[in-house]
């Protein structure tokens, strides 16, 4: 029987990284680490783009740990809508916030 990868980034047309996904089921610690391999010194740590607290929705799925971008846009929004209606069991909710 043959084996298929599946990247969560597949499903999401036209979009950017909106996600950044990582070996293991790793800590928000261990996350912000890994996403800091990345920084490239800007104004703001790199990890800070990412809802990588562990009061967030930091998924671990499978051996994969998956942070959602926190830099939203109008694609971010449709990215999202369309992941819910790709993956219903997950119960992926969109909410503005005030």
């Amino acid at each position: 029987m043959a084996e298929y990868q599946i990247s969560i980034q597949n499903p999401i047309p036209k979009i950017g990284r909106i996600f950044e996904e990582f070996d293991g089921e790793l800590t928000s610690k261990q996350v912000r680490h890994e996403i800091m391999k990345t920084d490239r010194g800007g104004k703001q740590p790199r990890y800070k783009c990412f809802f990588c607290d562990e009061d967030d929705q930091i998924s671990r799925i499978k051996g994969k740990t998956y942070v959602f971008s926190n830099q939203w846009g109008m694609e971010t929004r449709d990215a999202a809508n369309s992941l819910a209606k790709q993956f219903p069991d997950l119960k992926i909710t969109i909410n503005p916030t005030t």
